[in-house]
């Protein structure tokens, strides 16, 4: 099987406001059209990396979370 099999055509995810308080790195790895992610209104301390493969993403609400760090290179 392609590996582009699997991947989704889902292009908005909205996240918002489901007391997550962690996502591992690849959680979104194989969602490559995504351009809109809502994480804001979370429990989220750390999303370090968990970004870094969605290369389509135009759109990124992470506020009102727990976040300590954040690197605006993303």
């Amino acid at each position: 099987m392609d590996n582009n099999t699997h991947r989704s055509n889902l292009n908005v995810l909205n996240l918002a406001r489901n007391k997550l308080s962690v996502l591992k790195p690849e959680t979104f790895k194989g969602l490559q059209n995504l351009r809109a992610l809502r994480l804001d209104g979370n429990q989220l301390e750390d999303i370090n990396g968990v970004v870094s493969s969605l290369s389509k993403l135009e759109w990124f609400n992470v506020s009102s979370n727990q976040l300590e760090w954040f690197d605006y290179a993303f």
